[in-house]
């Protein structure tokens, strides 16, 4: 859902030239996130087991 969001974002909103560039950058921002949200989890889920 999130990241369908992001994609219409960039295609309407961007001229063709930077459209790329604006989409991988919220693309890269967009896996970090995940990321971070996925190592909270796995912390947290470390520490119950502990």
């Amino acid at each position: 859902m999130e990241f369908s969001k992001i994609n219409l974002i960039v295609c309407f909103n961007t001229t063709e030239t930077n459209e790329e560039f604006i989409f991988q950058k919220l693309y890269s921002n967009f896996l970090k996130n995940i990321l971070k949200n996925e190592y909270t989890h796995f912390k947290i889920l470390e520490k119950h087991f502990d």
